[in-house]
């Protein structure tokens, strides 16, 4: 019986183990978060001009 009675000891120190770390886990945050900000970014730019290009008609039947 001795060693039933061991065993139920390392069962309940690995429970009693296993929820100090969930409730510590659960609390502790090392990870530093940031809001989020809207913002629309455009990679273009605008440009004005003539373009010349010739051109050559073709007549369908």
């Amino acid at each position: 019986m001795k060693g039933a009675s061991v065993l139920k000891g390392v069962i309940v120190l690995l429970a009693a183990v296993f929820i100090i770390h969930q409730v510590v886990s659960s609390v502790y945050t090392p990870v530093k978060t940031e809001s989020a900000v809207y913002y629309t970014a455009v990679d273009g730019f605008k440009i004005s001009g003539i373009i010349v290009r010739n051109e050559i008609l073709v007549n369908s039947e």
